[in-house]
């Protein structure tokens, strides 16, 4: 570029705000999984706690714990009100294993996949260019289910967590007083057969 040259520089024409969402929705999934794999949840349930508190608890450091904590806070997962850290009603109802909507069983299916690779950039990348699944080892997910009794039990106690509270759900939003015989194709678990059953 010689020094005559002009560099014009524009101002966006959009907001960057969908970036920002994208970015932070990685940081707050992995948050999420830290949190569900250390217990923070069920701690909290006992009673409020304060950063130090959950420090002790977790055996990690003030910076850390309280990253993850704003984290938590700013999710909706947490309330701090005095110093101290306390469940929000929607972390009662999903991080809870005492509750009927438990989706514990889904993040500890998320953390297996991202142990064993599937969740890195890498093999997403690699599953867009290759057009290939890239979790438990990249092969056929079924043939991998039915090859591993453990994975198959991990993989249906996953898919039953994420779909307890949509179960529990619809059945009280779609009219079924006509249906005589319902059929629950490829649900594993049943937790939608449970839903209806109960309604």
């Amino acid at each position: 570029m010689s020094n005559t040259e002009t560099v014009v520089i524009h101002r966006p024409r959009t907001d960057e705000r969908p970036l920002w969402d994208l970015i932070e929705a990685a940081t707050g999934t992995y948050g999420l999984l830290v949190a569900h794999n250390l217990k923070l949840f069920p701690f909290l349930a006992e009673q409020p706690r304060t950063l130090p508190e959950v420090c002790d608890a977790l055996k990690i450091v003030s910076r850390p714990a309280d990253a993850l904590l704003t984290l938590c806070v700013s999710a909706g997962l947490l309330r701090v009100q005095d110093g101290r850290y306390s469940l929000t009603l929607l972390a009662e109802d999903y991080l809870l294993e005492v509750s009927s909507t438990y989706f514990g069983g889904f993040l500890d299916l998320l953390i297996a996949i991202d142990s064993s690779g599937g969740l890195s950039v890498e093999a997403f990348k690699k599953a867009v260019l290759t057009n290939s699944p890239q979790i438990f080892g990249g092969g056929d997910l079924f043939k991998s289910l039915e090859e591993q009794a453990a994975l198959a039990r991990e993989f249906t106690r996953g898919m039953h967590g994420q779909s307890r509270g949509a179960a529990l759900a619809w059945p009280d939003v779609l009219d079924l007083s006509a249906c005589q015989l319902p059929l629950d194709i490829g649900a594993g678990s049943g937790a939608h057969c449970i839903g209806a059953t109960l309604r």
